[in-house]
């Protein structure tokens, strides 16, 4: 039996945009939470991009991240599903990623993530704070 987790991600204005149902591998530490991170740390959400931010993999509002996600949890059939966004499902781990602002503005947005384990709010913050050691109780 494989450890469940829900991946949502919101809009510039706090919507739903997409919610991802995945099978496998939910958990933080070396499962899709930290698989998370590494895709998100040291990146922003821009209004427009320059080559500046092509090279620097931005991403050009939260519909783009929402479309990297998806491109980067699935490989083939089963594992990752997308889910119908009127319905709440929910994983023994359970991830929301968010922007810091609207968007309207030219100032890159900065990521926030929430990471639940079984309801449990583990960590609510900017994923480029985000320390592992302090997530699961490591030395």
């Amino acid at each position: 039996m494989g450890t469940r987790s829900t991946t949502n991600i919101l809009d510039e204005n706090g919507n739903r945009l997409l919610c991802i149902y995945q099978q496998f591998d939910g958990y933080i530490e070396g499962g899709v939470g930290e698989k998370l991170i590494r895709l998100l740390e040291d990146r922003v959400v821009v209004n427009g991009y320059t080559m500046e931010d092509k090279e620097r993999r931005n991403f050009n509002g939260m519909s783009c991240l929402a479309a990297e996600v998806v491109a980067h949890f699935k490989d083939g059939i089963g594992g990752a599903y997308i889910q119908a966004l009127d319905e709440d499902y929910v994983g023994s781990y359970d991830y929301t990623i968010s922007c810091i602002g609207d968007g309207k503005d030219s100032k890159p947005q900065r990521l926030k993530i929430k990471m639940q384990s079984y309801g449990d709010v583990v960590y609510d913050g900017l994923v480029d704070d985000f320390d592992l050691k302090l997530v699961v109780g490591l030395e």
